[in-house]
């Protein structure tokens, strides 16, 4: 991974523009977003192949084995206090 901060007394500096890291910080927004929505879809196509009783489908394993990694990421998200649910 290319850093743009490095890390001095608990503090993070960096020698590049602001707009550089303002651009990488929305990236990260789109790319968490992005996670957040598909994790909502992935969530509701399990719901309704539970009431259908197609548990044991290709299907739903495959969509919660995708459900797992997405909850996987957004948890290493949270340890590190970088991921906070929207409440709205």
């Amino acid at each position: 991974m290319k850093r743009l901060t490095q890390a001095s007394n608990k503090l993070y500096v960096s020698s590049v523009s602001n707009q550089t890291l303002i651009d990488r910080l929305g990236l990260y927004e789109d790319m968490q977003e992005a996670i957040e929505l598909e994790d909502k879809r992935i969530e509701a196509d399990l719901a309704a192949l539970r009431q259908q009783d197609k548990t044991k489908t290709a299907r739903f394993r495959e969509a919660f084995g995708r459900r797992l990694m997405h909850q996987s990421v957004l948890n290493w998200l949270k340890k590190f206090h970088l991921y906070e649910e929207d409440k709205s």
